[in-house]
């Protein structure tokens, strides 16, 4: 019986089976030097490409990583990243400056099982765009990196095609967005950002969401966010900046939705849970913030609240929360406000569809507009007095 040789190879704390990784610089990469390294980077994509191993159900399930080493390097023009191919990077130090159009998505990404580490994205639209026509087992891991100065949206997961949605699960940990116009948009089933760091300041936020959940579950756990969102009204006083647009279903636990006396809204939320989904009640429509630090708008501010509904969620769950003073924790939109009062929620309330819970916040007594009160549980904490 012959012996045989395993070669293992160390690189950023990942262990790599024989040649499943490509170095930008052994293609022309120059880190640090100041000149376009984007020839280079697209031929480690290209070889990338060439190496998918794996063929199953319509798609390969494996292929390198491309690696950048410790240092700046500078791209111009946008580039396509092959379905499992890594983008991998050295600690907090290497950087992807983009030099082209602020328009652009720099990376668009074919998503399969994916994965981003360590890297640090400078300019253009977009930084990093996942897609695929709607493929089961998508899985999206996004590591240890920043995001800064997008002109757009950071990270957007997105189906390509006419597909609605993404069968896709997304991680992103130990992340840092500051400086973006938006941050995330998501339309996969599953999304989870946690540990991380959000930053928004004027004028580059968006008068819109910092993260914007079109489709399924998106969960924010151990998040810090700080808007700079208090200037003088003028021509960049954003009236309608906030944390999260919701079409779907968003939790949220142990998040600072930081700005105190300048902070702003936390969700406006558009999903009808009022909707049948196939044989579902509710639908998944649904708002949970727990254990949180809640500052949601200065009092110059007309959407000054915590959510702002222009549809009814199937569920809201508002618990263990301080911070919120005497902001209303729920606006209704003139439109959805005219609506029930022609015809109130509890008219169509069947059993489960709706559970509204507000307990154990530390503030002000929480103000719900009187036409939701039916929706509440009885032991919630909220103040029932006419406005």
């Amino acid at each position: 019986m012959k012996n045989k040789i395993i070669f293992l190879v160390f690189v950023s704390g990942s262990i790599l089976f024989g040649d499943t990784i490509l170095d930008v610089c052994k293609f022309g990469a120059v880190p640090n030097d100041g000149k376009d390294d984007t020839a280079a980077v697209e031929k480690a994509l290209q070889q990338a490409f060439k190496r998918r191993k794996g063929y199953r159900n319509g798609r390969y399930v494996s292929a390198p990583a491309v690696h950048f080493p410790y240092g700046q390097y500078h791209l111009s023009r946008p580039l396509k990243v092959p379905a499992c191919a890594a983008l991998t990077g050295e600690g907090g130090g290497t950087f992807l400056i983009y030099t082209g159009s602020k328009n652009d998505t720099v990376f668009t990404v074919e998503a399969s099982t994916q994965r981003v580490e360590n890297l640090i994205f400078c300019g253009g639209k977009t930084h990093l765009q996942f897609s695929n026509p709607n493929w089961d087992t998508t899985l999206i891991t996004i590591r240890n990196c920043r995001f800064l100065n997008a002109s757009g949206v950071a990270i957007r997961i997105i189906p390509s095609g006419n597909k609605d949605h993404m069968s896709a699960l997304t991680l992103i940990e130990n992340a840092v967005f500051e400086g973006n116009y938006q941050c995330v948009e998501n339309t996969g089933d599953l999304f989870k950002i946690r540990d991380s760091w959000v930053q928004l300041k004027q004028p580059q936020m968006a008068d819109g969401a910092a993260f914007i959940n079109r489709s399924g579950r998106m969960m924010l756990e151990n998040v810090c966010g700080v808007p700079s969102a208090n200037p003088p009204k003028g021509k960049e006083y954003l009236q309608n900046v906030r944390w999260i647009d919701n079409y779907g279903a968003i939790r949220c636990n142990m998040v600072r939705f930081g700005g105190e006396g300048g902070g702003i809204p936390i969700v406006y939320h558009y999903g009808d849970g009022r909707r049948k989904t196939s044989h579902l009640q509710g639908n998944g429509k649904e708002i949970i913030i727990e254990n949180s630090e809640v500052y949601p708008g200065q009092l110059k501010r007309k959407n000054r609240c915590v959510m702002r509904l222009f549809e009814l969620p199937s569920q809201i769950r508002y618990e263990g929360n301080h911070g919120h003073t005497d902001r209303p924790v729920i606006i209704l939109e003139p439109a959805l406000a005219e609506r029930l009062k022609k015809n109130p929620p509890g008219k169509d309330r069947t059993t489960f569809f709706f559970s509204y819970s507000f307990r154990n916040n530390t503030g002000a007594k929480l103000q719900i507009p009187e036409v939701l009160h039916d929706l509440i549980s009885a032991d919630s904490e909220i103040d029932r007095r006419k406005k």
